[in-house]
């Protein structure tokens, strides 16, 4: 038999401004804990009379797998200014982020106002969950849920058939230069080659692979003798062009040469 799993354990970080704010916390807790099986810390359910509440907090914090941020404006007052318990559960978190032991660990969840009037500004730059309005959306306690149960999406492999190393002299089977003599044409193949390869060198190398050359109407070949070549060159499986066309006609849906690469087999 295998270990038993993991079971990742959840701290719940927030301010008792009113009855209802509460409840709404100590519901989010128990779904977390009931439907999708997280060990879930609260104070609501944890603490009790005589305990030593500032012990709770920071073993809350340091001892917890996820510690979560329940924003509001009030909870912002109060982070920021290290204010009541949320103040000094904010110094072990803020101790926490400076020593580089929060690397996602520390996820804030907009539940009021705007963002910036409820993030504290130690995470008012961090990617957030928002749970606000009655009931809040279920796809974002769904990417909630995931994140603590660390079920991200992996992308996917890069093809190889691409390529991202420059051309050199040495590449005599690569297809000719196509040449882009439309602004269209300009525009569709540097959008999809942007979002193929997002940094400068990357696309610019991959624009080399293709044999994609940028070029002035004044010097450029007639349009359709470029693409009639790319054409043959990806019906002779010389390179395999869908992929990259396929985001071009993102670009450029009406585009009927791109359309007829599209089509290709």
């Amino acid at each position: 038999m295998g270990l038993p799993e993991r079971i990742p354990t959840v701290f719940i970080s927030y301010a008792w401004e009113s009855e209802p704010h509460a409840s709404w916390v100590r519901e989010l807790a128990t779904r977390l804990r009931t439907h999708d099986g997280l060990d879930v810390t609260l104070d609501q359910w944890a603490a009790q009379p005589g305990d030593e509440l500032t012990l709770f907090m920071e073993q809350g914090v340091r001892a917890s797998d996820f510690v979560l941020l329940v924003c509001t404006p009030m909870y912002k007052r109060k982070f920021d200014a290290r204010r009541g318990g949320v103040g000094y559960e904010a110094k072990n978190i803020a101790g926490e982020i400076s020593a580089g032991l929060a690397l996602r660990k520390i996820i804030p969840i907009q539940r009021s106002g705007e963002w910036a009037e409820s993030a504290p500004s130690i995470v008012l730059g961090d990617y957030y969950v928002d749970l606000r309005g009655e009931p809040y959306e279920e796809r974002a306690y769904q990417r909630l849920v995931d994140a603590l149960h660390g079920q991200r999406l992996i992308a996917p492999p890069i093809a190889r058939k691409l390529g991202l190393e420059p051309r050199t002299s040495a590449d005599a089977n690569l297809p000719a230069a196509i040449v882009v003599t439309t602004q269209e044409q300009l525009y569709a193949w540097r959008d999809c080659l942007a979002r193929l390869a997002p940094h400068p060198n990357e696309m610019n190398a991959l624009a080399a692979t293709v044999g994609l050359r940028f070029a002035t109407s004044a010097e450029a070949t007639p349009a359709d003798h470029a693409w009639r070549d790319l054409l043959r060159q990806a019906q002779n499986q010389q390179l395999d062009l869908r992929p990259l066309v396929a985001l071009a006609l993102q670009a450029a849906p009406d585009d009927p040469q791109l359309a007829a690469l599209a089509g290709l087999k």
